[in-house]
């Protein structure tokens, strides 16, 4: 398989890459926040994502944001009870949502903690109704990222954005994702891979050639990455 070509930033640290994932969404979206447009961000949990909602929070007060026009919804959720701080929106909510304050950002929540799955991702993708217009994606040291994870049915799917995992290598084995689909059609895709745990994922998933049923991050391959020395080999 061959695919377009990626661009790539290596950062100096997390926190740098924190802030300039922060200042490509404000200068990508600048002109249509300022027609009040609505900013529809697919956001992951796990480390990777925390310097950039606090480096999102730092420009919290800089009335471009305009945090009401912004739609926040997951790219994933782990099947545990609503409030689990092992969460993906339990995060957001920690690092991002509470510290905005006042703010009226709106956070979409999946109900992975029903005891149905299937009608919770239809009722997520229901939601879904339209693309994203920018995602942020960590790579997993596995090469996934959101839920997909090597073999995934859903790295084939192009009519549902949302699907359901019962057998996640990592636990807990029942989960929410995001489909290929939902994020080869996001026109902004910026993808987060960090420290040497995951050079190998970075280079797979950078390669000309390659398959995205072993390495699922090739689906974002030609988005916007950002690694550090270590994840890039140096």
């Amino acid at each position: 398989m061959t695919v377009g070509g990626p661009r790539v930033h290596r950062c100096e640290s997390a926190a740098d890459a924190g802030r300039e994932v922060a200042h490509r969404l404000l200068h990508h979206f600048e002109d249509s926040i300022e027609q009040g447009a609505r900013i529809r961000l697919g956001v992951c949990g796990g480390r990777s994502i925390v310097p950039v909602l606090q480096a999102l929070v730092v420009g919290a007060d800089r009335e471009q944001w305009r945090w009401r026009q912004w739609d926040l919804f997951l790219t994933d959720e782990r099947a545990v009870p609503r409030g689990d701080a092992e969460r993906n929106d339990a995060l957001i909510e920690r690092e991002f949502v509470v510290p905005l304050g006042a703010s009226p950002v709106v956070l979409h929540r999946m109900a992975a903690e029903a005891s149905d799955l299937e009608a919770a991702a239809l009722d997520y993708d229901r939601q879904l109704a339209a693309p994203l217009h920018a995602v942020i994606l960590g790579l997993g040291e596995d090469g996934h990222v959101a839920s997909l994870f090597p073999g995934s049915p859903w790295l084939r799917e192009s009519e549902r954005r949302v699907g359901v995992v019962l057998d996640s290598p990592k636990p807990p084995a029942r989960r929410l994702t995001l489909t290929s689909r939902a994020i080869t059609e996001t026109p902004l895709r910026l993808v987060l891979g960090f420290g040497a745990a995951k050079a190998a994922a970075v280079r797979r998933s950078l390669a000309i050639h390659g398959d995205v049923l072993e390495t699922p991050a090739r689906i974002a391959r030609d988005g916007v990455w950002f690694v550090d020395a270590a994840s890039a080999g140096g």
